[in-house]
């Protein structure tokens, strides 16, 4: 959701949140590895001319040594072997970055590159670099004030597809701080609408092998046996692995709230907005039971639902969320469109029924416009 905070497995930490109408996790996963390049790119080109200036009185900043064809040649080169192997190791699918160009600008280097999905293009990105390569400036402000300041645009409107049975679906990590912020917000309007003719369905979002695999090359664990302890169930029958961000307690959790929702989907937002007020990823292993009794969900039947097919039940959340190339918790699908408002109660309420071709009169309530701080970090 635009302007929000989101987690995202693909770096492990917090991110500016950029479904719908910003950047995705993956493409803030490609700026910051392309950040590097860049900037050890233009340090190499940089130490040179430095070099060749005498220290003392007589030195002077080091200049810009205008990029050749052939250093673009072997810069578009080496982004692309290097983004290549960073996605392959990350499970992205069909994302790609291209550098378009590398010029002087205002005594620095002005570098250009497209984001692109699937082969289209997503977005396309500018960013300075100083002359010794030691500075990334991804934001740029002029300090002419004899220029008229811009002024604010209005957002452009965002069409709403409407429905007679509004589908909505919501794709989190139990655990995920902004994940439970958005689940607290539509908690409420989810029970406001029970009766009326929408689905509010929940999905979580889980890795494969190559999460570890990225985690360990990225230094957040020293192997793989210690990712997988840590974060992840591996199927010994077929060798399957589920792995998820916030460790093995918040994949349980998932299937506990998958058993929730097969056996007693209208007490489910009440359970989890249970779990999110009084568990923690520490305590959730015996903290569930009380959410569960407060909000009288079945014990008995979650267990032996967990037991039997708990895994199952995440491992098909995982395929959905990878084949629809979900990796940012929250992401909300509001009739297949991807929401990016706020996340009060009232902000849901009025985007779940703007989805119906005729609101329900429920729809008139007011709900809270306040959203609750999100607790935890992404990592």
């Amino acid at each position: 959701m635009a302007g929000k905070e989101s987690h995202d497995a693909s770096s492990g930490k917090s991110s500016d949140e950029c479904c719908g109408s910003g950047m995705s996790s993956v493409m803030w996963l490609i700026i910051v590895g392309l950040v590097c390049l860049l900037v050890g790119y233009m340090a190499a080109n940089a130490l040179g001319a430095s070099q060749a200036k005498p220290a003392g009185a007589g030195a002077t900043c080091p200049t810009v040594q205008p990029a050749t064809t052939a250093d673009l040649t072997q810069l578009k080169a080496k982004v692309s072997k290097y983004l290549d192997d960073l996605l392959a190791l990350q499970g992205a699918q069909g994302v790609t970055v291209e550098v378009t160009n590398a010029t002087q600008s205002k005594g620095m280097y002005l570098v250009g590159f497209d984001l692109k999905q699937n082969g289209a293009v997503v977005q396309s990105e500018e960013a300075y670099v100083s002359p010794d390569g030691s500075l990334f400036f991804p934001a740029t402000y002029g300090l002419d004030m004899n220029e008229a300041l811009p002024q604010p645009q209005a957002p452009a409107p965002t069409e709403v597809v409407k429905a007679d049975k509004p589908n909505v679906e919501v794709f989190v990590m139990s655990f995920c701080p902004y994940g439970q912020q958005a689940e607290n917000g539509i908690g409420p309007v989810a029970n406001l609408l029970a009766n009326e003719t929408i689905t509010v369905v929940p999905h979580f979002i889980l890795f494969g092998k190559s999460f570890c695999e990225g985690m360990v090359s990225q230094g957040y664990f020293a192997s793989l046996d210690e990712c997988q302890v840590q974060s992840c169930n591996v199927d010994n029958a077929t060798g399957d692995w589920l792995c998820s961000l916030h460790g093995i307690n918040e994949l349980r959790e998932d299937a506990r709230q998958l058993c929730v929702w097969k056996n007693e989907p209208l007490k489910w937002w009440n359970y989890v907005l249970a779990v999110n007020s009084k568990c923690t990823t520490a305590n959730v292993e015996t903290c569930w039971h009380d959410a569960a009794v407060e909000v009288g969900v079945n014990e008995t039947a979650v267990e032996e639902c967990f037991a039997s097919e708990g895994m199952a039940l995440v491992k098909a959340d995982a395929a959905l969320s990878s084949a629809r190339g979900i990796s940012a918790s929250p992401t909300v699908v509001v009739n297949g469109a991807t929401y990016s408002g706020g996340r009060s109660a009232e902000n849901f309420k009025s985007a779940f029924c703007a989805a119906f071709n005729s609101p329900p009169g429920v729809c008139g309530q007011t709900l809270s416009n306040s959203t609750a701080a999100a607790s935890g970090s992404c990592g």
